[in-house]
């Protein structure tokens, strides 16, 4: 994994475990309202703070451990229903403005040569047993969708 790979990987690790720090949850059910912050799945409310601090929030580490890591998810092979090999995660991608990640797929090629990339959005990508899929899509159907490019002046004519 290239220095940039694993650079962008721990960015996205940290954008998903941040996207629960934005949401305030209740107490677990079950959950004495007197244990520790420590033994609740949920996070207390922030307290007033115009500086946006996170100081204060509590995240469980055991909740987390079962997530999905972002650097074991870039350069994964993603199959189709048929359990053939329809591309790669090139990337993971957190939307500057919130919303939902977006899986960045390298379809096509040899050694990354002559790939396209595609955008789909993460919540397509299933995990069965130790693959990633993407249930109903085929290489050529994958390969069909518009390409992706990083360069931030790209399709602007």
């Amino acid at each position: 994994m290239t220095a940039r790979q694993q650079l962008l990987a721990m960015a996205a690790t940290a954008a998903l475990l941040a996207v629960p720090l934005l949401a305030v949850a209740q107490p677990a059910a079950g959950t004495a309202e007197g244990a520790p912050a420590t033994d609740r799945a949920v996070m207390a409310p922030p307290p007033p703070n115009p500086g946006g601090s996170i100081h204060n929030q509590v995240v469980d580490s055991r909740t987390l451990r079962e997530g999905r890591r972002a650097s074991r998810l870039v350069g994964a092979s993603v199959y189709n229903d048929s359990a053939e090999t329809i591309g790669e995660v090139d990337d993971l991608l957190i939307p500057r403005e919130g919303g939902p990640p977006v899986a960045i797929i390298s379809v096509g090629g040899f050694l990354g040569i002559g790939a396209k990339l595609v955008a789909i959005p993460y919540d397509n990508l299933r995990m069965g047993g130790s693959r990633w899929t993407l249930p109903g899509v085929t290489r050529e159907s994958l390969n069909a969708q518009p390409g992706f490019t990083y360069e931030a002046t790209a399709g602007r004519g």
